[in-house]
């Protein structure tokens, strides 16, 4: 299923795919991570650099587009540790103007800021206000769900669950399509009998960021949503 009206035909034709994100999107978590390649911004004197790793779910994204539909690419924008404000104040330097769709997952590090989820509500509105300004197609994502350890670290003022919430509102208030990893990897482990914990302390889990299990799950989520 292709999203709305880009259909077959137009995926073959130069279609662009741009991904931002925090470190999920990044890639980080992934055995193979390694984000050493192109510079993708400078933001507060940090520079962020592009995953060159093949194991992350947007790196196997990128894979099926570029093997499924030749004339069409996915560019990773994904900055470790950046949050929404930060992604609101640099928008213009994270997309192309011949970008056709916008693939927006961010949030888990305004779990860190005071008045964080109405601070991400609010950064949310403007930033899809803005691309659909610009005519652009925009597929808001949830993260994963995180470890209760993560989830209860001194420094986490919200819950992933909290963040989650303002991602369904803002879809749902804009009526913009959003792909909830969330629910679907909660699902997963559900019909599995299995928790979280169990696929995020595994290979190089952190709790917070996707070990190759969960980073293919988040694809797969992508492709039977809407590619």
């Amino acid at each position: 299923m292709f999203y709305d009206d880009i259909k077959r035909g137009d995926m073959e034709n130069n279609i662009v795919i741009r991904l931002i994100g925090d470190s999920i999107t990044a890639g980080a978590g992934s055995l193979d991570d390694n984000r050493n390649g192109e510079v993708i911004i400078n933001i507060d004197g940090i520079c962020y650099k592009r995953q060159l790793g093949e194991k992350c779910w947007a790196s196997l994204f990128k894979k099926y587009i570029n093997e499924r539909f030749k004339y069409s690419k996915v560019i990773n924008n994904g900055c470790s540790g950046i949050n929404s404000s930060q992604v609101k104040d640099n928008l213009n330097k994270l997309y192309d103007i011949n970008d056709n769709i916008i693939i927006l997952m961010i949030g888990a590090n305004d779990r860190k800021v005071n008045n964080g989820m109405k601070i991400l509500h609010s950064n949310l509105i403007s930033i899809v206000e803005n691309l659909l300004e610009k005519d652009k197609k925009i597929i808001l994502m949830t993260p994963n769900p995180v470890t209760a350890q993560d989830d209860n670290y001194d420094n986490r003022l919200y819950k992933m669950n909290e963040v989650v919430n303002v991602i369904r509102e803002v879809s749902k208030y804009k009526g913009i399509k959003c792909i909830d990893n969330y629910e679907y990897i909660n699902m997963y482990l559900k019909n599995r009998g299995q928790t979280i914990e169990e696929l995020m302390n595994l290979e190089n889990g952190d709790g917070l960021h996707p070990t190759d299990t969960i980073h293919k799950l988040i694809f797969k989520n992508i492709i039977r949503n809407y590619f």
